[in-house]
């Protein structure tokens, strides 16, 4: 498995992962699906934030993504992050959740 920072062409993948967790659970918080270009529009706001968008690819496969983002906008929180994981349905989770976990925090 590779992790890598989230490409615009990827949005494709991502949008199929995000909108399994809006079609079948309450993780995102959201009750319509989104389009590609939606899902374009947040990797840009959050990379342009300066913050990370990693996708996990295996093989050729994008099996999962993960992003941080300002955790909240008082200044007392300037150093904190949120940090948001979802993997592909069917996906063995652990193993992807490491490889996230391992990008962000580093031994």
């Amino acid at each position: 498995m590779q992790i890598r920072p989230a490409k615009p062409l990827d949005s494709d993948s991502i949008v199929l992962i995000y909108n399994h967790y809006i079609d079948n659970s309450h993780a995102t918080f959201e009750v319509e699906r989104i389009d590609v270009n939606e899902m374009h529009r947040r990797i840009n706001e959050i990379q342009a934030g300066g913050y990370p968008f990693l996708i996990c690819q295996d093989e050729d496969e994008i099996v999962g993504y993960a992003y941080a983002n300002r955790y909240k906008a008082r200044l007392a929180y300037q150093h904190s992050v949120e940090v948001t994981v979802y993997i592909k349905d069917g996906f063995a989770a652990k193993a992807s959740e490491r490889c996230f976990m391992s990008s962000y925090f580093p031994s």
